[in-house]
């Protein structure tokens, strides 16, 4: 399944009466600065994930966002809308999708027929936006709740999970309580009223004292921090899409899961994925740009 083009923008930005045509596997938007490369990727976000558009996405903002765009699947995804597809073929379906006001939300429709078309379905292509805003080094931790760092914190929680461990079998408590009971002494000094008493203790939370003890970097014991951009941009970017299989995995019930994925003639399990990275340049040279290109590839086999 992929967007195989967008024939009508309108009030949206700089991109009023825009179109595109996309390939199904990969498309690169080249352009000057200031044409709207990167307005589109936020265009395709919030029309996909987002379903809402801000005051600034208005270029008039009397005036309603329209856009319209067609998608392209095949047989195994038919039936991803329901019994709606464009008459002329059975593979594709256009669709309107129109923002009345700043207030309102992102509707859609089958443009054909007007036939009414739920955000829940639209929000099924999972659309992944990676900004060149983002900062990996921020987000690459595992004592970290926000961003890729609750990938990391997911994966070192189910790795706990596989082993049956104390908290003692992470430290040498021995070492650990003499340092504690060093550090109580001078506390003991900042504990002004009678009867109250603050002091250091060993946490029983196997999981923050592990998050708190690992670092993420390179086999010379490097933190990712000091890494180079191109290498963060890259991880980072495979732990988003891991992100979002994360998020629906511990967000949803096991069936509404299973709802998500559409099943081939082979039995594989696939589940639709837009990835739109804006500006990789920034921090991948051309070569190192078609390598990362390969990878996601593979990884989308891969899960």
């Amino acid at each position: 399944m992929h967007i195989s083009k967008i024939t009508g923008i309108n009030n949206y930005r700089n991109l009023s009466g825009v179109s595109f045509k996309f390939d199904n596997e990969v498309n690169f938007i080249v352009g000057e600065n200031n044409i709207g490369k990167t307005n589109l990727i936020e265009l395709m976000h919030k029309m996909i994930k987002t379903g809402k558009y801000e005051e600034t996405d208005f270029k008039n903002l009397r005036d309603p966002i329209e856009v319209v765009f067609t998608i392209e699947y095949c047989s195994d995804e038919l039936g991803f809308f329901e019994n709606t597809f464009d008459i002329d073929d059975e593979y594709s379906i256009t669709i309107t999708a129109k923002q009345e006001n700043v207030d309102a939300r992102i509707e859609y429709c089958h443009t054909e027929s007007g036939t009414y078309i739920n955000p829940k379905v639209i929000k099924m292509m999972n659309f992944i936006y990676y900004s060149s805003l983002r900062s990996p080094n921020k987000e690459l931790s595992f004592n970290n709740s926000i961003g890729t760092g609750k990938v990391l914190n997911f994966i070192m929680k189910k790795s706990l999970e596989s082993k049956d461990l104390e908290q003692m079998d992470l430290l040498k408590e021995y070492e650990v309580n003499e340092v504690i009971s060093e550090l109580n002494n001078k506390l003991n000094k900042l504990n002004g009223l009678s009867g109250e008493k603050i002091e250091a203790f060993l946490s029983n939370d196997k999981e923050n004292i592990i998050n708190r003890l690992l670092e993420i970097g390179d086999a010379n014991g490097r933190s990712i921090s000091k890494l180079g951009d191109g290498l963060q941009y890259s991880f980072n970017i495979f732990l988003n899409i891991l992100e979002l299989l994360v998020h629906l995995k511990t967000t949803k019930k096991e069936n509404d899961f299973d709802n998500l994925l559409i099943v081939d003639e082979y039995g594989h399990k696939l589940m639709p994925i837009i990835l739109g990275l804006d500006e990789p340049e920034i921090h991948q040279h051309p070569y190192r740009q078609r390598a990362l290109i390969k990878s996601i590839k593979r990884m989308f086999m891969l899960i």
